[in-house]
């Protein structure tokens, strides 16, 4: 658990490869996961990702930049395809966007990209909507994905890491 000047030295903004104290920069650490449905044409297919995600550019509540490496599943599709992205939260603003990377069935690199809306400090937060595209742009499927309190909120709150060393964060 961080302590109370862990916490709010998280509010001052660090760029990576800016030194504070030590030479060290802070930096942020969580797992999310997320599940629900991916609607690919007249089929409507299990849609799950589970990402560990890192950053070190700082500006807690109006915005953060993180890493995230995971896997994805879509039922019937692809099974724990690994993946990689960034999740970019800007909550005073509004709004939380992932956009990540993985290979489909036949090899063929394929992109979500999707937004959260979020209406206050701790609500709206749940609700990811976003599309998978291919190589080219096209639009493979619109999926919608939830972050569900019953299920996912202690392993997150859990998995929370305040972090001490740029080499152990990615921008």
């Amino acid at each position: 658990m961080p302590t109370f000047w862990q916490v709010i030295a998280m509010f001052r903004y660090c760029e990576p490869g800016v030194a504070s104290e030590g030479g060290r920069v802070p930096g942020l650490a969580f797992r999310e996961v997320m599940d629900g449905r991916l609607r690919m044409g007249n089929e409507v297919r299990p849609f799950r990702f589970d990402f560990a995600v890192h950053g070190t550019k700082m500006l807690m509540l109006i915005h953060w930049l993180g890493a995230m490496a995971g896997s994805v599943t879509i039922g019937g599709f692809v099974a724990d395809a690994p993946a990689t992205g960034e999740l970019e939260t800007a909550p005073i603003r509004g709004w939380m966007r992932y956009a990540f990377t993985f290979h489909g069935p036949s090899g063929e690199q394929l992109r979500f990209d999707g937004r959260k809306r979020i209406r206050f400090l701790f609500f709206g937060w749940t609700v990811l909507r976003g599309s998978v595209t291919d190589s080219t742009g096209a639009e493979i499927g619109q999926g919608i994905l939830r972050f569900s309190y019953r299920r996912h909120f202690w392993p997150f709150l859990r998995s929370f890491r305040i972090q001490r060393s740029a080499a152990t964060t990615a921008s």
